[in-house]
């Protein structure tokens, strides 16, 4: 039985940031200095320039509790949903 594949398409979300926005947003969420450098090194020697996102706005509380900046965990389910609707 052959298999053909006739059709292929890429779609990407229409929100996008440059890798160095987002590594420079992670130091911001980080505590101490050893792992700012640590943020900074893996975010600086990714190789990607951009980053395409279903969420419009990374400076936003999405990933943020309550207004005294605790970082939050999203479930999966959460971001599933996001990532549906967008």
């Amino acid at each position: 039985m052959s298999v053909w594949l006739h059709h292929i398409e890429t779609a990407v979300p229409e929100t996008s940031y440059k890798q160095s926005d987002i590594g420079e947003q992670m130091v911001e969420w980080t505590d101490n200095e050893r792992d700012k450098r640590l943020v900074r090194m893996l975010y600086r020697g990714s190789g990607i320039d951009t980053r395409h996102s279903v969420i419009p706005d990374l400076g936003a509380n999405f990933f943020v509790a309550d207004g005294q900046g605790s970082f939050r965990q999203q479930s999966t389910a959460e971001r599933n949903a996001i990532y549906t609707r967008e």
